[in-house]
């Protein structure tokens, strides 16, 4: 599954000729972690639309893999020290123990709030949830947080440290389960 979704990502950068590229890698102790993300294009090409494919691992052996479609902007011209964005995410994945297959489509939000420092700074928050109506195998529904400090280092590297959470909520009987709860360190790099 991890050679799959490393080929996809590689073919999606390969085919894009657009800029504006990020792959971002964030680690702790007990998660691994890679996201890629780019311009939509056509037909958001005036907006800020980006296309995003995921994948988390845990030492629990569960792995989920997601697709994303968000947009994102100003809250006002001028100076714009606030973004904010909405989007969907699908989620597909398997987990060990119980041994279970999960699936959702859920909607987010995201705020970006930049502190103007030496080194720029940004506090992000982001959230998704998928409701029982769109949460299928054998979850009844998700929820995914996310918060985290970041660094810009260079134009193109950025450095962050944060909070992440993914929690599925099982059917009746079985026990939730958290693929993601801790402190977490990583990188994004733009190209």
């Amino acid at each position: 599954m991890v050679r799959k979704l490393l080929v996809a990502c590689l073919a999606l950068t390969a085919a894009s000729g657009v800029s504006a590229r990020e792959l971002d890698i964030g680690l702790s102790d007990e998660v691994a972690e890679i996201n890629f993300s780019m311009p939509a294009g056509q037909p958001f090409q005036a907006s800020q639309a980006r296309w995003g494919l995921g994948f988390l691992y845990n030492d629990n052996d569960d792995y989920v893999a997601t697709g994303s479609l968000s947009v994102r902007g100003h809250a006002r011209e001028g100076y714009r020290p606030v973004q904010l964005g909405a989007g969907v995410k699908a989620y597909g994945g398997r987990l060990d123990r119980p041994s279970k297959s999960v699936g959702a489509l859920g909607v987010g939000a995201s705020a970006r709030f930049g502190i103007p420092t030496d080194i720029p700074l940004a506090l992000i928050l982001s959230g998704t949830v998928a409701p029982k109506i769109t949460t299928f195998g054998d979850a009844d529904r998700v929820t995914d947080l996310t918060g985290r400090l970041e660094a810009q280092i260079t134009e193109a590297a950025s450095l962050y440290a944060g909070y992440r959470y993914l929690r599925f909520n099982m059917e009746r009987g079985l026990r939730d389960e958290r693929v993601a709860d801790g402190f977490q360190v990583g990188v994004s790099l733009r190209f």
